[in-house]
């Protein structure tokens, strides 16, 4: 028997109000349908929690302080029952084959205990041809470790610990890190199942005010390789 029932999607958003009713709506038209959808507001000052509340009947709401993605997501887990776990970027939108593709990807072997898929960038339309940006959208399929293209099982967590919340970016890149050197075992596979949007936000000028938090994951990674020697 399939496991549908038991996948918790969690979506953390912080002032998203552009792209956020896109995100649930890609995961409304899932081909498998999730047991919940948890919306965490991580402190938004714009629309974007008048926007969740539309779908309140179908999707449990939680708010937090701005504390960051981190934060958001792992108050999203706390709360979930899944025994499998998709979490989902409010600017980025999901193949209707998502879930479907990841968990038959778990199905075929009981020990693997996270799944990820391929993702595709596209260029946010309000951007338009002036922004320069317009030949990232052309760019291959990529097979990345990211958690908007990842399903999990519960277990995995329990293993490896929750995301380190002092990071406000590069947060998975470390969690990653450390399932890794934990032994957890997964796979990937070519087939799009995340859209990433490009838009203004999420461009570099804005991540290198986090240069900080990228050094310190890459010294925390550095020094988990000197432990296993």
């Amino acid at each position: 028997m399939r496991q549908s029932k038991q996948i918790s999607v969690i979506i953390p958003f912080f002032n998203t109000e552009k792209y956020l009713e896109q995100a649930i709506e890609s995961v409304r038209r899932q081909s498998i349908k999730p047991t919940e959808i948890i919306l965490v507001n991580d402190g938004s000052t714009d629309q974007s929690v008048n926007i969740a509340k539309k779908y309140e009947k179908e999707t449990i709401l939680l708010n937090q302080d701005n504390k960051g993605a981190a934060a958001a997501r792992n108050l999203g887990f706390k709360y979930s029952k899944g025994n499998l776990l998709a979490f989902l970027d409010a600017d980025d939108i999901w193949d209707k084959k998502c879930l479907e593709v990841l968990l038959t990807q778990l199905e075929k072997n009981d020990s693997l205990e996270m799944a990820f898929g391929s993702m595709k960038e596209f260029i946010s339309p309000e951007l338009g041809e002036s922004s320069g940006l317009n030949a990232r959208e052309n760019t291959q399929n990529k097979q990345a470790f990211m958690i908007s293209s990842g399903l999990f099982r519960r277990v995995v967590f329990e293993k490896v610990g929750l995301l380190n919340e002092t990071f406000r970016v590069a947060e998975f890149i470390d969690w990653i890190d450390r399932a890794k050197v934990s032994g957890i075992q997964y796979e990937t596979n070519s087939q799009i199942v995340l859209y990433r949007r490009i838009h203004k936000s999420n461009q570099g000028s804005e991540k290198q005010n986090h240069f900080k938090d990228y050094t310190k994951v890459l010294r925390a990674a550095l020094a988990r390789k000197k432990g296993l020697r």
